[in-house]
């Protein structure tokens, strides 16, 4: 469905195309809307609108209970921002976040293309580059 072919152009690439695919669909209740606002948050990290996209991952990961897998993924887009900002501690905190409270599957590619900043402890490395392999 159309949610699927936002994801699908997100995973492309195609960041400001998916996010009109997911804008499309906010206006749907339950999960589908929760999962396309944090679908269109996503896009707007990618697009470096970082600042509004944590404003709303924020509220959708405050969702918990009420649409847990929204909620997972919202916490996957706030540490896809956090690696945007440069600050790989706090997102891999929210990678691990997004697991352990609602099973998200999760990649540590970072929003922005390379890898964990050198500026991070080798043992925090270390640990993300394990974590991501398990």
């Amino acid at each position: 469905g159309a949610y699927g072919k936002g994801v699908s152009l997100l995973e492309q690439g195609k960041a400001k195309e998916a996010e009109g695919v997911f804008g499309r669909l906010t206006s749907k209740g339950g999960e589908t809307g929760a999962l396309a606002k944090v679908g269109r948050a996503r896009a707007q990290i990618k697009q470096g609108k970082v600042a509004g996209a944590i404003r709303d991952l924020d509220r959708m990961a405050k969702r918990g209970k009420k649409e847990p897998g929204a909620a997972g993924m919202a916490h996957v887009g706030l540490g896809d921002a956090k690696m945007q900002e440069n600050k790989p501690k706090e997102a891999l905190l929210e990678y691990l976040r997004s697991v352990l409270l609602y099973g998200a599957e999760v990649s540590l590619v970072p929003a922005k293309s390379g890898a964990i900043s050198s500026s991070t402890s080798s043992a925090t490395s270390r640990s993300a580059s394990a974590w991501t392999r398990g």
